[in-house]
């Protein structure tokens, strides 16, 4: 027989095995041993069947109370004699654990291939070494042999630049033709040494009558700037001004600044145009190449000009020829002398 402390505890594990705290759950076996320890030397078959049945039970409790789900328990399933699944065989694809059942995917052992050689590219033929413009020695006159044996040379040079400074011509210094000029120019008369932002500062401080006043003197200027450099221009022969041209174009090749623009004279005898650039004139003034850039026109024009048979091309070398002689007459009849033809002309003819 059991008491009736094991009796209490074994309908309150059964009934409701979820309200046992987990250390109780755990220490129910021990409790029943001790209970039904006196009995055991009786050997009787009830007793031995209910502690099984009661340990069954406990198990239940147990693992009903480890889960969140308060599922009723059943009671175990009898003993049918069959013997248990076989576990089931992993395959390649995965294997399958035996407490959840999910499958995990089976990894394959990495395998180095080794790596395809690159293709062979084809044999290309060796470039040719590009050949460096040979430029022609300058025959040296005695004079600068003499110069560059007695260290001279220095000396020469700067005396070139000197007499290529006088030929150029420095214009007269203009007044100040913006309204800004006309401020800074204002403010350095009363203070010397003025700054830039000093006259930005005062230029954005302006009124509309300010402003109005010194464009109003920036305009009178500009006239008389006008007036003043026809004026000296005139002072100075075609000729003169054609050389000093030609001595701002040597200076700005020797990197001199202050000399990169021409003097600009109306006397003076403009070049004549080849055949294709008044070809090319012809075409612009047709307004065919209206909004059209001026690669892609150039590239139009090129193959119009092509494209020409002799016959229409023979009308622009005429002209060619016709503004070559009128050049050569206005160039004697300006500059008093006749044009040198150039190297390369002279060595062809």
């Amino acid at each position: 027989m059991v008491s009736r402390s094991g009796q209490t505890l074994f309908r309150l594990a059964s009934s409701n095995p979820a309200s046992l705290s987990r250390y109780r759950v755990e220490r129910l076996p021990f409790i029943f041993q001790r209970v039904l320890a006196p009995y055991s030397t009786q050997q009787t078959s009830s007793p031995l069947s209910s502690v099984a049945q009661n340990k069954s039970r406990l198990s239940i409790a147990h693992r009903s109370y480890a889960t969140t789900t308060e599922k009723p328990v059943s009671r175990p399933k009898a003993h049918t004699g069959r013997t248990t699944s076989k576990p089931r065989k992993t395959t390649s694809k995965g294997t399958q654990t035996k407490i959840t059942g999910e499958v995990k995917k089976a990894t394959k052992p990495k395998t180095t291939e080794p790596k395809a050689k690159p293709k062979a590219r084809k044999a290309t033929k060796a470039a040719k070494p590009k050949r460096k413009a040979t430029r022609t020695p300058r025959t040296r006159t005695p004079e600068q042999v003499e110069d560059a044996k007695n260290g001279k040379a220095v000396e020469r040079y700067k005396n070139q630049i000197k007499k290529l400074k006088e030929k150029a011509l420095k214009p007269p210094h203009g007044l100040p033709s913006t309204a800004f000029i006309v401020i800074s120019s204002e403010l350095s008369k009363n203070v010397k040494g003025i700054a830039g932002k000093d006259a930005s500062a005062r230029y954005k401080t302006l009124s509309a009558e300010e402003l109005e006043s010194y464009n109003h003197i920036a305009n009178q200027n500009k006239l008389t700037n006008q007036s003043e450099y026809r004026k000296w221009i005139e002072s100075h022969t075609p000729e003169q001004i054609h050389q000093a041209n030609l001595a701002r174009r040597n200076l700005t090749r020797r990197k001199i600044k202050g000399y990169g623009y021409k003097l600009q004279d109306d006397r003076l005898v403009k070049r004549p145009q080849n055949s294709y650039i008044s070809f090319a004139a012809d075409r612009y003034a047709s307004g065919d190449m209206h909004g059209i850039k001026l690669v892609e026109a150039s590239k139009l024009i090129g193959a119009e000009w092509k494209g020409l048979s002799a016959a229409e091309k023979q009308q622009y070398q005429r002209a060619q020829t016709v503004n070559q002689e009128k050049y050569l007459h206005e160039y004697k009849a300006t500059y008093g002398r006749e044009l040198k033809p150039k190297a390369k002309a002279a060595s062809a003819a």
